[in-house]
């Protein structure tokens, strides 16, 4: 038989378990507060860096093509292919989306199997175009200005 101290006794560490006090809610709420704002800056961190990761990925892609273009020793067909395929990539791209809009809208509404695949087909097309020309006429200042203002941002955290 278990005595009336004992039962006390497992009857405050009961209450104890389950009641907190205000001072242990604040230090519980404070605690979270942190967790959160380390999570926080822990994505914005490698938000950063996977900007400046895409950015030096740019840059070098840039300057692996200036050494072809300044090699004498590079091939005309080594120096001009990035721009034949942007060429073709743009020009199949501006020749699908002609295709649909000059039937009507036919090509679309008559196999609806097909519909889907030439949807995807220029969807993919319209990013790639958009990433190619990007690549061609994105400005070195505007890629200049993004690693400048990542490299601040990055010393502020």
């Amino acid at each position: 038989m278990i005595g009336i101290g004992a039962l006390i006794s497992k009857g405050l560490d009961l209450a104890s378990e389950v009641y907190t006090s205000d001072s242990e809610r604040l230090e519980l709420s404070n605690e979270k507060g942190r967790a959160e704002q380390e999570y926080k800056l822990d994505n914005k961190r490698l938000d950063v860096g996977l900007k400046t990761a895409h950015i030096r990925d740019t840059a070098n892609a840039r300057k692996a093509n200036e050494k072809i273009q300044e090699s004498e020793n590079a091939s005309w067909l080594a120096k001009n292919s990035i721009y034949i395929m942007a060429f073709v990539i743009i020009s199949l791209t501006f020749y699908l989306y002609f295709w649909v809009i000059s039937s009507g809208g036919e090509v679309l509404t008559k196999n609806e199997s097909m519909k889907d695949i030439i949807i995807y087909i220029l969807g993919a097309l319209t990013t790639i175009a958009v990433q190619v020309v990007g690549w061609m006429f994105g400005s070195s200042q505007s890629s200049k200005d993004k690693t400048d203002a990542l490299t601040k941002a990055t010393k502020s955290i």
